[in-house]
């Protein structure tokens, strides 16, 4: 059963420990974090930060950091472990209507993913994020494709 918690020091450490290699690899490409640097940073930076479990285990952490309040931009991000994928199902169910929730917050939600992460790269472009053309990014100028979604409430 999957379930939504406030994120904990626990949450935060359990995920950091067992973050998808992909993941992991996206955080030091782009700003040189570590798992658990990316995850506090994170969770501190954003307006809302949720912790997703799966028959009681923390298997990833997302939240929200606005980014500009005149503009509406918000920067969505979810981190997670390989356990998401046995409820990915579930969380694919959910998610829109927490993206929903997001747009009500920021208009514009807008972030990056490291062109080697496929898989999350699938699931934003399942979700009905524009996914643009890979860019270099980050300390070394590694590849990563915008993604963006813009509510249409007005």
């Amino acid at each position: 059963m999957i379930g939504f918690l406030k994120p904990t020091a626990g949450h935060i450490s359990t995920v950091a420990e067992n973050m998808r290699a992909a993941d992991a690899a996206e955080v030091w490409a782009s700003n040189r974090h570590s798992p658990r640097d990316a995850l506090e940073g994170g969770v501190s930076a954003s307006k809302h930060s949720v912790c997703v479990t799966y028959n009681g285990q923390a298997v990833a952490i997302y939240g929200l950091v606005v980014r500009d309040v005149l503009s509406g931009l918000g920067v969505p991000w979810m981190l997670t472990t390989d356990g998401v994928i046995s409820c990915r199902r579930e969380l694919m169910t959910v998610t829109p209507e927490i993206l929903g929730k997001m747009l009500k917050m920021c208009k514009i939600l807008e972030n990056n993913v490291h062109v080697e992460n496929k898989v999350s790269v699938r699931w934003l472009s399942k979700l009905g994020f524009v996914i643009g053309e890979a860019e270099p990014l980050g300390v070394q100028g590694e590849m990563f494709h915008k993604f963006s979604m813009v509510s249409h409430d007005v």
